[in-house]
């Protein structure tokens, strides 16, 4: 199933299953992906997905543009594998269905002992995906409580406790 995984400044702040044939995104509440910020538009782009797997995503005349890998969209266009959609300081990495919806051998948790730059030195855990249409990401554990698992249903939470 197609993914949307939105970031500011590296960190994940939500992570999204396109489920649906149609799924918007803007500052307005009634967008299925709701962003509060004031260089997203109201009604800023829209991700239309086309048969199993093809998904499209067009500006809805936004203020500030929407771009694909650094370029601005003029039109709709196809989105690929690990394609970066730029909106602001908003980052949305797409990735393309996975065929994969096994489970898989767990793998021991990971302490880089850096924290950001002026940060206090804490450390942060961080999961790596194995397998799947994701394998290779490094998803970084910095809120309080991190979830996972399908929309709607949490499989595992990691809290995060002040010192590591």
């Amino acid at each position: 199933m197609p993914q949307l995984i939105a970031s500011v400044e590296g960190v994940e702040i939500k992570h999204v299953h396109l489920r649906k044939d149609r799924t918007t995104l803007g500052r307005r509440p009634h967008n299925d992906i709701v962003f509060n910020n004031l260089v997203v538009s109201g009604e800023h782009c829209v991700f239309e997905l086309e048969g199993l797997a093809d998904v499209y995503v067009e500006d809805l005349g936004s203020t500030n543009g929407t771009y694909i890998n650094g370029k601005m969209i003029k039109s709709r266009q196809l989105l690929h594998d690990n394609d970066i959609i730029a909106i602001g300081n908003f980052r949305v990495q797409y990735l393309s269905a996975s065929e994969d919806s096994g489970y898989h051998e767990t793998a021991a948790m990971k302490l880089d002992g850096h924290a950001a730059p002026g940060g206090s030195g804490t450390l942060h855990a961080s999961f790596k995906v194995l397998s799947g249409s994701s394998a290779g990401l490094e998803v970084p554990l910095v809120k309080a409580v991190t979830t996972f698992g399908k929309p709607d249903v949490s499989v595992v939470a990691v809290s995060h406790r002040r010192y590591g």
